[in-house]
């Protein structure tokens, strides 16, 4: 859907006077430090507020895994001019988190509210690759699929070389960061789980032929052939 003018404005206005944020919290478990949702938050309401824009999200859909471990939530986000102008078309985020009770559903939505923030306005936090899967990652990684390929969408997993679950991803690009650094050949179940994802870009009407194309050229580079997946189950 074609976007307002005013509201295309003014999110290049805001992306254009993004700065990098700074690390505030630290995650002692795991050893890395991150951006809270409350810095994100500091930071973009005053830009916000000064371009007259507002980013309301919609829980569309939520549901456990089978073990009540794990929950799915699905967010829609829309973005509104304080004039009236609103964009038709909602900016989908999934969110993977493992379930401890009602705080869980505020915590998928502050996770979607950061991602939505981060690659709305691609704003840098100097998060190293290792880290930015962490915060992409389910912790839950026996609720997931373990063999199956006819499903849309996240999770993006990667297989060990026994064909068992390793990780998943609720973003294609950090799933195909780390996928692009396993060692040659990639497992079968790797494999098939590339095809299953690309078969989703191909279909993807809002992709332009040449974005396909660099997918097919990256994965080529490690020996994956993808060509016309179209068929493919």
């Amino acid at each position: 859907m074609n976007c307002p003018k005013i509201i295309a404005n003014e999110l290049h206005n805001i992306q254009s006077k993004a700065e990098r944020l700074v690390h505030d919290s630290k995650n002692n478990h795991q050893k890395y430090s991150f951006v809270s949702i409350d810095k994100y938050y500091e930071y973009i309401r005053p830009l916000l507020n000064v371009h007259g824009l507002m980013i309301i999200p919609n829980e569309v859909e939520s549901s456990l895994s089978d073990s009540g471990k794990t929950l799915k939530a699905i967010f829609e986000f829309y973005i509104l001019h304080k004039d009236g102008e609103m964009w038709q078309f909602p900016i989908k985020r999934t969110v993977y988190i493992p379930f401890h009770g009602a705080q869980t559903c505020g915590s998928a939505l502050s996770y979607a509210d950061k991602f939505i923030i981060r690659t709305l306005f691609k704003l840098s936090t100097g998060e190293e690759a290792d880290v930015e899967v962490r915060e992409n990652i389910s912790h839950e990684v026996d609720d997931l699929p373990s063999a199956h390929f006819d499903y849309s969408g996240e999770p993006y997993r990667l297989f060990d070389n026994k064909g068992r679950v390793k990780q998943q991803f609720t973003d294609t690009r950090s799933w195909r960061q780390i996928i692009q650094k396993q060692a040659t050949p990639l497992s079968e179940m790797n494999v098939m789980e590339i095809k299953r994802i690309y078969k989703d870009i191909n279909d993807d009407q809002t992709l332009t032929d040449n974005a396909k194309d660099k997918w097919s050229e990256g994965f080529a580079e490690i020996g994956v052939v993808l060509g016309d997946v179209s068929n493919e189950a």
